[in-house]
């Protein structure tokens, strides 16, 4: 794959090839310690520049995944690489996924409806406008995972919302209509289960989960969608990198 055939992709080249690396990565399962291929190594087999390879790798290193040894290369430190810092772009179908989770998917609702005043001011639209607004829940077995709600612009939705499969991955669906998220604004609290989707879940309302509040934006600088997840405090870790 060369830099102009990833180009349609609105993310940086760079943060591109740092994903296929990681997974790469992944799919070797090298231990802490072992040595990465080299940058000459990366250029020849994925086909791109070498300004590019050095770029997303120095991604890893900044996110803790590798580090470099002054004459000796890059190596794989003790941090997981599935064990995702913060700082990776990715919806919870794909967190789930790097966390080798193969959830039952349940979707809870999907509606239009004219957006809040708080939704219209955080994804910039006028007054009375339609968004869709899609709530699900992944389990594994019968244990909740995540429960989350998420709200886009219904004008980015081509046909009838009842007619989509909303169980898959909300980043891939929004990819193909051409909304790929670029980045988000995120934050991450403790918090208890929201009461009334407690009692319809059969979840312990008082019981913390690790929500993240996240507004997503497209490549053209558009705020595209506002995301909820509730995620099990047991079953994930979310890493910072400072």
């Amino acid at each position: 794959m060369t830099d102009t055939d990833i180009s349609s992709d609105k993310r940086a080249l760079a943060l591109i090839l740092r994903d296929q690396i990681l997974e790469q990565l992944r799919e070797a399962k090298l231990k802490p310690g072992d040595a990465l291929p080299t940058e000459k190594s990366y250029t020849e087999q994925l086909k791109v520049s070498r300004p590019t390879v050095r770029e997303a790798l120095r991604l890893l290193e900044q996110e803790g995944i590798i580090r470099s040894r002054q004459g000796k290369g890059r190596f794989l430190t003790a941090q997981n690489p599935i064990d995702r810092p913060l700082t990776t772009l990715e919806g919870v179908t794909e967190l789930m996924a790097t966390r080798g989770y193969d959830p039952r998917h349940q979707v809870l609702s999907v509606d239009v409806m004219i957006a809040t005043e708080e939704e219209s001011s955080e994804l910039e639209l006028g007054m009375d406008v339609a968004v869709v607004r899609l709530v699900r829940a992944r389990y594994r077995d019968d244990t909740l995972l995540v429960y989350s709600t998420d709200v886009f612009p219904r004008d980015i939705v081509p046909g009838n919302i009842k007619d989509i499969d909303w169980s898959g991955s909300l980043f891939g669906f929004l990819d193909s209509t051409g909304h790929a998220s670029a980045f988000s604004y995120a934050a991450i609290k403790a918090d208890t289960f929201p009461l009334a989707a407690a009692r319809e879940l059969h979840v312990k309302h008082s019981e913390p989960w690790l929500v993240m509040n996240q507004k997503h934006v497209d490549g053209e600088g558009r705020p595209i969608l506002l995301s909820v997840d509730y995620h099990r405090a047991d079953s994930f870790t979310f890493n910072v990198i400072r």
